[in-house]
């Protein structure tokens, strides 16, 4: 078995632990065999009997400002439009079963525009229920994915154990049931997953929904669904990740060393963490929300599990986590604050069992940044990240100075290094060089990046005048030069005042969308950027259209602040025709999308695009071909802007 299928193997085997009890014959006699196997199953039944207890409903009443989905709708008919689509390399061990169950239940959420975070709660439910198999039978009474009684009002035995009408009823949108589901509960985006989906179910182990989060992720991932915690327009936006948590539960004793700072012979300068002593095999949570890198340069020192959980782009906050004698994240993951990412070990430079944890605020290296853990903890646990989404609904004032704006393709790095297929171009170093001096030339002030590689990036940094957001890597080229997309301001116009990024899937892999909220250091204005790098291929190219178009939709209703979407689209008539349908986008080069048909702005012939919300004035949109054969293979393309007054 290859480790990617084992891991989803174990994934699936820790998720059923409750329902299972392992055991070890280690010899006797048939009779005794036959006697242990009776002792087991009996065990089941009581654990089974004490697990499932779907109750007869009722809503919680935890406040919010979102605003929950609309009344019942019909039983979805015909086939399903996820089934067949999971990413068999994600979820290898899923029998066939489990996937078109796992299909039905996100194309039933699809279809009444559940986020993607409630895409989660409901596989991770059905997980726990019922390991996403139909069963016809379970504790008393209870059937299906979902283990739903009929007893208790959820539907007749044939109701609850069709999936479609099942995993309706879970969302609390069937006809057939008036017992409350996840959408009925005020405020469940913003619970935790195992509070949301105990909510709904009113289980015996109302944790036990927390080991199901990680395979339910990537299922919902597998499945094409972008970024799983900002998906539904009926959704707040939850750019920002949850509040702070500390590292280890409350419950497990742990002692904290304050031993930040230290010297000696441990450590080859100075010891960058605090060591927070507790037993082997305590649970380790992520400390805050973000995304997972497992680094093996480090495993000298930390162990073969080290973890690095990332909140942002370039100096954004990471936590790291050592020691640990097992991790249950993989590289690229993204996880939430609270959500178990390993096991306290005592692996690599350790002295006993312990979890080393470190804090840098500016996601520097080992001895860049190192801020004192033990403060920071007391300072935060509780607290959301200060500096991120969402916005201030208040923001947005127009501001009166004319702005230059442009999105570059700067080809990456590793194309015009040998065997590249630019190789006769000069090292993307100089390209990136005499990219600066081109946007100085120009006056351009905001600038969207694509195909931007590390060695870009240094050189951009040590420019000295830009301020840059960059999103995470998404490695789709083989250069392994972590290409990504990136948004950069003059740091003498702008500061930038949010980040945050977007997961939008790619053939094999995801695209991070950087996502930047810009403040001009006179006017105070402020300005949602984002840059696009879309796919060439046709299928990935129309699910990345569908998901910027969502995002689109959610930053204008959620934050009344205007909006700037620019990249390489890697399309032209229908990349301008879908992201100004409704009227949400305008394109500063023309043309016109209003009801009665998609007029494209011809003969424009770029596949790059600036498209601007409604409040938005263009001006003198231009389409430098200068760079062409010398900088990158694209254009620069440029407009001046101004937000003329309100969204």
């Amino acid at each position: 078995m290859d480790p990617a299928s084992a891991r989803v193997v174990a994934e699936l085997a820790r998720s059923q632990r409750l329902r299972r009890i392992a055991f070890l014959v280690i010899g006797g006699t048939l009779a005794a065999l036959a006697l242990l196997v009776l002792a087991l199953v009996m065990m089941i039944n009581s654990i089974i009997g004490s697990m499932s207890g779907t109750g007869d409903g009722g809503a919680a009443s935890l406040s919010s400002g979102c605003t929950s989905t609309g009344g019942a709708v019909e039983a979805a008919t015909g086939d399903n439009v996820f089934e067949g689509m999971l990413n068999t390399s994600t979820v290898a061990s899923l029998t066939d079963e489990q996937e078109r169950n796992a299909a039905a239940i996100v194309g039933v959420g699809q279809d009444l525009g559940v986020s993607g975070r409630g895409l989660v709660i409901a596989l991770a439910t059905a997980l726990q229920e019922s390991t996403l198999r139909n069963l016809d039978y379970g504790d008393r009474d209870s059937l299906g994915l979902f283990q739903q009684r009929p007893s208790t009002g959820w539907g007749t035995p044939e109701q609850v154990t069709d999936p479609i009408l099942s995993a309706q009823a879970f969302f609390g949108r069937a006809k057939h049931t008036n017992n409350t589901g996840l959408l009925d509960i005020d405020g469940w985006q913003t619970m935790p997953i195992t509070v949301a989906a105990q909510a709904v179910q009113r289980s015996a182990f109302p944790d036990a929904y927390a080991d199901d989060e990680p395979l339910a992720r990537r299922i919902v991932t597998s499945l094409g669904v972008v970024d799983i915690d900002v998906t539904s327009s009926e959704e707040c936006l939850q750019l920002a990740g949850d509040a702070v948590v500390y590292p280890l539960p409350a419950s497990s004793g742990y002692y904290d060393q304050t031993n930040f700072g230290d010297s000696g012979g441990a450590w080859s300068r100075m010891h960058t963490g605090t060591d927070l002593s507790v037993g082997c095999g305590t649970p380790v949570l992520a400390a805050t929300g973000g995304r997972v890198v497992r680094d093996p340069s480090h495993a000298s020192w930390a162990g073969p599990y080290y973890v690095r959980i990332e909140t942002g782009g370039p100096g954004s906050l990471s936590t790291w986590y050592a020691h640990m004698q097992s991790a249950s994240v993989e590289d690229g993951d993204i996880v939430q604050a609270g959500e178990q990412i390993g096991e306290v070990g005592n692996l690599g430079n350790s002295f006993g069992c312990h979890l080393h944890f470190e804090v840098h605020p500016t996601g520097g290296t080992i001895y860049e940044d190192p801020s004192d853990p033990t403060p920071w903890l007391a300072t935060h646990v509780g607290e959301p990240l200060p500096g991120v989404f969402p916005v201030d609904d208040s923001a947005g004032a127009p501001g009166g100075r004319d702005l230059v704006a442009a999105t570059f393709n700067v080809l990456g790095y590793h194309h015009t290094e040998k065997g590249g297929f630019r190789a006769s171009y000069a090292s993307g170093v100089t390209r990136m060089k005499w990219a600066l001096n081109l946007l100085e030339a120009r006056g351009i002030t905001v600038v969207a990046l694509q195909e931007y590689e590390k060695p870009q990036h240094r050189t951009l940094l040590a420019d000295g005048d830009w301020e840059v957001h960059r999103g995470s890597p998404y490695n789709h080229f083989s250069g392994g030069q972590n290409t990504a997309s990136a948004i950069a301001v003059r740091s003498d116009v702008w500061s930038i005042t949010s980040t945050h990024q977007v997961a939008v899937p790619w053939p094999k892999r995801t695209l991070h969308l950087p996502i930047a909220v810009i403040e001009h250091r006179e006017t105070g204005a402020e300005y949602i950027v984002v840059s696009a790098h879309n796919p060439l291929e046709d299928a990935g190219a129309r699910l990345a259209l569908k998901h910027e178009r969502q995002l689109v939709r959610r930053l204008s209703a959620n934050t009344g602040v205007p909006v700037i979407f620019m990249g390489d689209f890697n399309d032209r008539q229908r990349a301008f025709c879908a992201m100004t349908s409704g009227g949400q986008l305008h394109a500063a080069v023309g043309g016109s999308n209003d009801g009665t048909g998609c007029r494209y702005p011809s003969p424009y012939g770029q596949v790059d695009w600036i498209f601007g919300s409604p409040g938005i004035q263009f001006s003198g949109h231009e389409v430098d071909k200068s760079p062409n054969g010398r900088i990158s293979d694209h254009p620069l393309i440029y407009t001046r802007f101004s937000s003329g007054g309100t969204t």
